[in-house]
């Protein structure tokens, strides 16, 4: 079964207020995030990425500019 990863790239405000938040604090938040999706059966999978010569790189960039 193919396994399918969305990266989205966050906005100048979204990274400083990741960057002004303790590294800690990210973990547990995270770590909580993670139980509900596993309590709520929708975690499928949590192991690393493949080699990124096997991934593709998908960009809509030019198709969405108005």
């Amino acid at each position: 079964m193919a396994k399918y990863m969305l990266i989205m790239r966050g906005t100048d405000e979204s990274v400083a207020k990741m960057m002004a938040t303790p590294f800690e604090e990210m973990l547990e938040t995270v770590g909580r995030f993670n139980d509900e999706l596993i309590r709520a059966g929708v975690l499928v999978a949590a192991e690393g990425l493949d080699d990124p010569s096997q991934g593709v790189v998908v960009d809509f960039s030019e198709w969405c500019a108005s």
